[in-house]
């Protein structure tokens, strides 16, 4: 089968900056490199380091979209929204699929609020969502009409498959979880651990519970640090948090400075 895969337009793929959704689709092109299935073809926002792996795939080509410096810039910083990137994405993506018709179906990546665009150059060709983010839900306005531009979706979790019913049950769904390479998590040696738990003053006897994400409000990492600092001193117990304020960048800002405050109990 011949897919067409549209990326969040946010973050490059291959993953070299990171983020859930695209380490996910690069999990699934690394499985049809192994299996040779399928041909895959991937829209994503240019990125130089990225652009250093395309030649590592056989199955999969990657058609580069270019964002403005200066927008790009002005993004990562906070000054623009995310709405206007995915505008000048999404606008690109559909000009360019004119041009192509060598695929069989199109899997867009999260992003549907711009699906209408991409919709109007496919045609009749099945044009799948995959949800990862719970974004299609009864409190969204107009969503009635905006899921039915799809054949199907597949959702990442129950929950999002149940919040997609509520507003529109006759459509197919289907929940697909993320998978994990357990060849990742590797036991280590007492020697290993016994360094690591010095390195950041975790006794040897002391449970570890791990944050690991970005440093946004949405994780819900102030609330964790909150509750934790309502654990009895007596409990051996530490929390390690792993994450950056932004993807593959660690500036400290106003957040993270409040979440450091809130660490020093």
């Amino acid at each position: 089968m011949n897919i067409l895969i549209v990326s969040t337009g946010i973050l490059p793929q291959p993953a070299v900056k990171g983020g859930a959704v695209e380490t996910l689709v690069d999990t699934l092109i690394k499985y049809n490199e192994k299996t040779m299935e399928h041909n895959i073809k991937i829209y994503t926002v240019y990125d130089e380091k990225a652009v250093s792996y395309y030649d590592k795939y056989k199955k999969c080509k990657f058609i580069s979209v270019k964002i403005n410096k200066m927008i790009r810039y002005l993004f990562n910083k906070g000054i623009i929204p995310t709405r206007v990137i995915l505008n000048i994405f999404t606008n690109k993506v559909a000009k360019d699929i004119k041009n192509i018709n060598d695929f069989d179906v199109v899997l867009l990546q999260n992003e549907f609020r711009y699906a209408k665009k991409i919709k109007k150059q496919i045609g009749s060709k099945p044009f799948i969502l995959h949800l990862h983010n719970d974004y299609v839900n009864k409190e969204v306005k107009g969503i009635e009409k905006k899921i039915k531009i799809f054949n199907s979706v597949i959702t990442v979790s129950n929950f999002l498959k149940q919040r997609i019913e509520e507003v529109d049950n006759s459509i197919e769904i289907k929940t697909i979880h993320n998978g994990i390479d357990l060849k990742k998590f590797k036991k280590i040696d007492g020697y290993q651990r016994k360094k690591i738990r010095e390195k950041y003053g975790i006794k040897d006897d002391e449970i570890i519970i791990v944050f690991a994400g970005r440093l946004i409000k949405e994780k819900g990492i102030k609330e964790l640090l909150l509750a934790f600092n309502q654990i009895p001193r007596e409990f051996k117990i530490k929390l390690l948090v792993v994450g950056n304020s932004f993807f593959n960048e660690n500036k400290e800002n106003k957040f993270v400075k409040e979440l450091k405050n809130i660490a020093k109990d």
